[in-house]
Parts: C-alpha cells; sequence; structure tokens
C-alpha cells in the first residue's frame, strides 16, 4: 500500500474542504431563498396580468353595449340617452383606470402607478346608469416580495476554524 504521510497531514485538507462546503451550503440557501421570492413575485405579477386581461375584456364589452346605445341615441335625436351614454363611458372608463392602478400599486414586485387623476363628469348633472366592470385584485402570495438585506454571494469569504 502506498501512504502519503500520517493523517495529521491530511487534517488540514479536511477542514478546508469542510469549510468550504459550509460556504457552498451557505450560498445554495441565500439561492434558494431568493428564487423562493422571485417565484412568488413571478406568480403575482401572473395572477395581476389574468385579471387585468379579465378586467378589460368586460370593460369592452360594457363599452360597446355604451356605444351602440348612443349610436342609436343619436339616431333617434334623445339627447338624455347621448348624455347617459357618455357618462356611463366615463363611468367605465375611469373605474377601470382606478381600478388598474389600485391593482398594480398592490403588488410590490410590480412598477406602482399613481391612480388617475378624477375626470370631470362628461354630462355635469347626468348621473351614469350603468355598473362598472371591475378588475379583481387578486390575493398577493408574497407580500415582502422584496429581496431581503443580503449581501451578493461575491461578500462571502472562507470561514476559517
Amino acid at each position: 500500500m502506498w501512504w502519503f504521510g500520517s493523517i495529521e497531514t491530511f487534517l488540514p485538507i479536511l477542514n478546508d474542504i469542510e469549510v468550504r462546503l459550509g460556504d457552498i451550503e451557505d450560498k445554495l440557501r441565500i439561492l434558494a431563498r431568493q428564487g423562493s421570492i422571485e417565484m412568488s413575485a413571478i406568480e403575482d405579477l401572473n395572477n395581476a396580468v389574468t385579471s387585468l386581461a379579465t378586467g378589460f375584456a368586460a370593460l369592452d364589452v360594457a363599452v360597446k353595449a355604451e356605444i351602440t346605445a348612443l349610436i342609436a341615441a343619436l339616431g333617434a335625436n334623445n339627447d338624455a340617452a347621448v348624455s347617459v351614454a357618455a357618462a356611463n363611458i366615463a363611468a367605465i372608463t375611469g373605474k377601470m383606470a382606478e381600478d388598474a392602478a389600485a391593482l398594480t400599486a398592490s403588488i410590490p414586485a410590480a412598477t406602482t402607478v399613481p391612480p388617475p387623476e378624477p375626470v370631470p363628469e362628461p354630462v355635469p348633472g347626468v348621473e351614469p346608469t350603468v355598473e362598472p366592470p371591475v378588475i379583481a385584485v387578486p390575493p398577493v402570495t408574497e407580500p415582502e416580495a422584496t429581496p431581503e438585506n443580503i449581501p451578493p454571494l461575491s461578500a462571502f469569504t472562507r470561514r476559517r476554524r
């Protein structure tokens, strides 16, 4: 049997391997946590996009119905119906803008969009008769989906025992 020395010769090497394995374990733990945060943020953004798509599909249907009513009112020279249709369109689009801003603001991983400025009534004194569709704000899976204050991996040095 070929022997390179006593066990004491290999102890520093084994200790160094143990230290390096500890460093690798620390880095993997950090990567796992960051990956979890990123996956939560991705899920939150996916839910928000789904909610926006659903909301804007409802917006499209609602506005088209009001445009149809507007065209009919114009054809019949019905000024009151024209005013109501215009008020309804303003109510629908205004509500959707508010909901979209609220949805975006509810997701920490998204860019916060300020709410729109209130739009004056298109026809003063005319109340909308439509119930505007809404963009639902889905639950946020990771309310604190911002990375923790963890130093970058390059900041870690080998531990000595």
